[in-house]
């Protein structure tokens, strides 16, 4: 059994009570990559140069190494990128079942290419045993992929049960059929949601879109531009990012939410068809009050006590000075101030909250929670 490993490129393996050490050669190392990058590829239909694949199985193979070549130290070393790997695969659609498909076509891939990854002194049982132990360690890798594609399905129904206790919509199942593009692979899809009116019923009948339940819902697929619709719209409307269908429900909830932001002027937009991803800061703000509230309780209450117009200055003029990192006297000038009444009000703000304003982290809770309390203080931000 592989028992240890030397510096960089060398492995020492045991087998029947002798210890045998060999050099790897890294140009074959390269080319073993290349060839579990084909065959997971070829498998699941992925793109061949997809960059989340190509690293994951990169690092699946330095840790075997690493690891001096014992299965059960490496998997628990990969456990990371596979956790990772099987999360970004399950959002193109992958499947445990795919799992097994998978190891069948990497497995003989692997065994194939090992006598040529080490030197010509590795033979017998030693090979034998490393060839095991690249076995055992697949399929300790392939077990925490089909593990974690569990989780993420499980995941993924709780959160699609959460949107629809939000929206108040039907328990409509997810549609089981993607559209395919023109090369015949998945394709992915955008969420239509109207913010007053229900969706024209030419829309939804147009048979390149897929119709919901909701009258105000259509999923648009990824060939389609958006701004081609706005001559069948009657009525406003957002329009979501494009999202593979795995995260269908998690597109929507977003969606419906910037459509409510819209709906109960919490955010104004003129358009016809809004990006839900120019309101991402409406989102951000005002898409969890709970959140913003425990914000403005963390941070704002050193106002407590300040009368109403200097409160109102303070905040303003701490919220411009984080946004824009700018010079102390541009900002003077931006916000049409004296520089030293600029310079007076960042004095009392650096002893309001001290080194608070140096911690990264703290500065965008600060951003979050002076946007969102300053429109109730009557500031225009």
């Amino acid at each position: 059994m592989p028992v240890s490993t030397l510096p960089v490129s060398f492995l020492s393996i045991e087998a029947s009570g002798s210890t045998s050490t060999v050099r790897l050669r890294p140009d074959r190392l390269a080319l073993l990559c290349h060839r579990m990058v084909r065959a997971v590829s070829t498998s699941l239909g992925t793109p061949p140069d997809d960059p989340h694949v190509r690293s994951a199985i990169a690092d699946v193979v330095q840790c075997f190494i690493a690891a001096g070549g014992r299965a059960e130290d490496a998997a628990h070393d990969a456990e990371r990128v596979v956790r990772a790997l099987a999360v970004e695969l399950s959002h193109a659609g992958l499947l445990t079942v795919d799992v097994h498909r998978l190891f069948r076509a990497v497995h003989p891939v692997v065994v194939s290419a090992l006598g040529q990854v080490v030197d010509d002194t590795l033979r017998g049982d030693a090979m034998l045993a490393l060839r095991r132990a690249a076995q055992r360690y697949l399929h300790l890798v392939c077990t925490t992929m089909t593990v974690e594609l569990r989780r993420e399905s499980a995941r993924r129904a709780h959160r699609h049960a959460h949107w629809r206790a939000e929206v108040g919509g039907t328990d409509e199942p997810l549609p089981h059929v993607a559209h395919l593009d023109h090369s015949g692979r998945v394709g992915r899809i955008r969420v239509l949601v109207a913010v007053r009116d229900e969706l024209p019923v030419q829309l939804r009948a147009d048979p390149r879109f897929v119709a919901r339940s909701s009258a105000y819902e259509l999923l648009v697929p990824e060939e389609v531009a958006p701004e081609t619709l706005e001559p069948a719209l009657t009525g406003q409307v957002v329009v979501g990012p494009l999202t593979p269908w795995a995260d269908l429900g998690d597109s929507l909830q977003l969606v419906w939410r910037a459509t409510r932001l819209l709906s109960d002027g919490l955010a104004a937009d003129d358009r016809l068809l809004v990006p839900c991803t120019e309101m991402l800061g409406h989102l951000l703000v005002a898409g969890n009050p709970l959140l913003t509230g425990l914000l403005v309780s963390k941070h704002l209450a050193v106002f407590d006590g300040v009368r109403a117009l200097r409160r109102n200055d303070l905040a303003l003029t701490l919220l411009r000075w984080l946004e824009t990192a700018v010079p102390t006297n541009q900002l003077a000038r931006d916000m049409g101030l004296p520089p030293q009444t600029l310079h007076s009000r960042l004095a009392k703000l650096r002893e309001m909250f001290g080194a608070k304003l140096e911690d990264p982290p703290t500065r965008l809770e600060l951003i979050v929670a002076l946007r969102s309390v300053l429109p109730t203080w009557d500031v225009a931000v």
